[in-house]
């Protein structure tokens, strides 16, 4: 877990006047005059001071934000050390259990890329069967158009984790574990009582969030700084209450795309990068076309202290900087006419135009939008208006 004097030191950062549920059937864009009114650009009023101003007026504050942001992710780093074991230990051992000799469970998200900074963080891990190509894509068709198997082959490894003693029993509070075997992604959903979940996706042949997570752990080996900005966003999205996606809002991954996307700019956001665009500088390691079984030894390997070959990035501006200008960089988008796409290093026209208050990211593994969630694009416009406009006389910028 964060430090608490830390944490407490980011929440004071922003001096949250902001509901924690933003109001968001009150304070949406709800109307479609309002919606429209919005989308012919941001407000763009001489009065508005530019990054530069601001981080002239206040550089000693942002100087202290990134020297804060240091100090937290090695206390993160020295907090969770113990717990990151603990939970790669427990995958282990229920893989053991519940896995034949020809599968296992790949871990994703936060425990494959490091990203854990308090107990909130859940387990999150893919079954994966250990086969040739055509095998496996035989036994996932089975699985993913027979409702019958996949319900008993989910409900005999769900029986077999939830009754086992050491990964289970008496540890589990079993009135929140389900067998999902009909949703999009079906999954397992194992609820201990100490409030640990771990989640069991069975995915499609496409292994989007393995090929997801390997993409997170690249950005992550290729500059420091973005687990840095990572994290202060996060924590930032946490405080403001948007960073729900059981509840139509954020989810760390869409936090994790829109930073990724700001690092690795060209258009406007920075003039020189802090993120290459992995997907085409990278492309044999990140690609689409990577063979999954790649993918997952890939997965298998400590992220942590590595670094991406073949990139250094010349943008000198520390973390706190980065901080402020993410704010100031969002603001001045209109994210009702313009996407985010990973794999560009700009700005894209809206790939669904009806769509005019969806906030649409798109990364190189699906042509779909990422981020299926209605309220995201008012709840974050309202959010990152409301800080940036904190920032202009300092009020969120390190009052202490």
């Amino acid at each position: 877990m964060l430090n608490l004097r830390i944490l407490r030191r980011f929440r004071l950062l922003y001096r949250l006047n902001f509901n924690k549920k933003l109001h968001i059937t009150q304070q949406r864009i709800g109307s479609s005059k309002s919606a429209k009114s919005k989308s012919s650009g941001n407000d763009t009023s001489t009065s508005r001071p530019s990054f530069e101003e601001i981080n002239s007026r206040y550089a000693q504050k942002i100087v202290r934000l990134g020297e804060l942001l240091n100090e937290a992710q090695q206390n993160y780093r020295n907090n969770n050390a113990k717990r990151l074991l603990e939970m790669r230990d427990l995958v282990s051992r229920i893989e053991k259990k519940a896995c034949s000799a020809n599968s296992r469970l790949v871990p994703i998200g936060s425990l494959s890329n490091s990203f854990v900074f308090d107990s909130s963080s859940d387990v999150d891990v893919c079954f994966f069967p250990l086969l040739a190509r055509e095998l496996r894509a035989e036994f996932n068709a089975d699985f993913h158009q027979n409702l019958s198997f996949r319900e008993r082959f989910m409900r005999i490894m769900f029986e077999r984790i939830v009754g086992d003693e050491e990964i289970g029993g008496n540890d589990l509070n079993m009135d929140e574990c389900m067998v999902l075997y009909r949703a999009r992604v079906p999954i397992l959903v194992i609820k201990y009582k100490n409030g640990l979940s771990v989640d069991v996706q069975f995915p499609s042949d496409s292994y989007q969030a393995m090929r997801n997570t390997n993409l997170v752990r690249h950005y992550a080996m290729a500059d420091r700084r973005f687990g840095l900005v990572y994290m202060w966003l996060r924590t930032l999205f946490r405080s403001l209450g948007i960073m729900r996606s059981k509840e139509g809002l954020f989810s760390s991954y869409h936090i994790l795309c829109l930073v990724a996307h700001f690092l690795q700019c060209t258009s406007g956001a920075l003039s020189k990068t802090v993120l290459p665009v992995l997907i085409r500088s990278h492309a044999h390691l990140v690609g689409p076309d990577v063979d999954i079984d790649k993918v997952v030894e890939m997965l298998g390997q400590p992220v942590e202290g590595r670094t991406l070959q073949g990139w250094c990035s010349e943008n000198r501006m520390n973390a706190g900087e980065l901080a402020v200008r993410l704010i100031d960089y969002y603001a001045n988008m209109d994210i009702f006419r313009c996407a985010i796409s990973l794999d560009k290093g700009t700005l894209e026209r809206k790939k669904q135009p009806s769509s005019e208050n969806w906030l649409q990211i798109f990364d190189p593994y699906s042509k779909a939008n990422v981020c299926k969630r209605r309220d995201a694009g008012d709840a974050f416009q309202h959010a990152i208006n409301f800080v940036f406009h904190k920032m202009q006389d300092a009020q969120r910028v390190m009052n202490r």
